[in-house]
């Protein structure tokens, strides 16, 4: 198939049709379209190879893929509801080896967090390397997950409930039995769950935007999670915009809940 076993390629999932904020990866922040800080922020990470924006065949979805060519990254469109067969297309077009999932949400997703699991991943050798389990207590909106084609080929074979099949990952940490699982060490100074860095709701997204003025947009790129932490520290008023907003939880078909 002419997979280069070692090429890195982050897929970050996206679409119009958001539940809880339509139209939300187009939005404006700081002069560009969210989706696009997202992976420029990809882009930053030194162990990615290439960037690709896995969206759906739906005609909600036209728009999201011309405005994205127009910018020049690299788009897939595959199913809008089977997620996990959109990754896998994704991976086998751009010849992945390793994969590392993020969504277009997270415009303040730090590219050395992204060096930090990949790294993790390539030391331990594991199938998957997550930063996202509840005992990290990170901000939402920092997430990453990594893990190879070989594995993703696997859950997707193991993966029979719509949940697994819209949320991609579930097959790999709910049944460690099937496949080595890695978590990586990560300094306590990125532990602030009092924090929501994604993008979900209105205020969500008033938040991101005063972060991005204070940073002066592009400048952002150049600015670490530290100093965006010391930023909402020392702006109480700009950390309570969504202080009050509840992520959604990630329910299977019985009542398990992603940690």
């Amino acid at each position: 198939m002419g997979l280069r076993q070692g090429k890195v390629v982050a897929i970050i999932q996206a679409r119009m049709n958001s539940t809880r904020l339509p139209k939300k990866v187009l939005t404006s922040i700081a002069g560009r379209p969210m989706v696009e800080w997202v992976a420029l922020r990809a882009m930053w990470a030194n162990t990615v190879d290439e960037v690709v924006i896995a969206t759906t065949v739906e005609k909600a979805d036209d728009i999201l893929v011309r405005k994205l060519k127009d910018i020049g990254l690299n788009v897939f469109r595959g199913s809008e509801e089977d997620v996990l067969s959109r990754f896998v297309g994704a991976a086998r077009k751009f010849k992945a080896g390793i994969i590392v999932r993020l969504t277009a949400d997270c415009p303040l997703l730090d590219p050395d967090m992204i060096d930090l699991v990949v790294m993790a991943y390539r030391e331990n050798r594991k199938d998957y390397m997550a930063n996202c389990g509840i005992e990290y207590q990170l901000p939402r909106g920092l997430d990453v997950e990594v893990f190879n084609y070989r594995a993703l080929l696997k859950a997707d074979s193991l993966s029979t409930q719509p949940y697994e099949r819209e949320h991609v990952t579930p097959r790999f940490y709910q049944h460690p039995e099937e496949f080595s699982i890695g978590m990586p060490e990560i300094n306590p100074e990125w532990k602030r769950p009092d924090l929501r860095l994604c993008v979900d709701t209105v205020e969500d997204l008033a938040l991101v935007r005063k972060i991005y003025n204070h940073f002066h947009g592009v400048d952002i790129l150049m600015s670490s999670t530290m100093a965006v932490y010391n930023y909402l520290d020392n702006y109480p008023k700009v950390k309570a915009l969504n202080a009050e907003v509840r992520q959604k939880p990630l329910v299977s078909d019985a009542s398990e809940v992603k940690p």
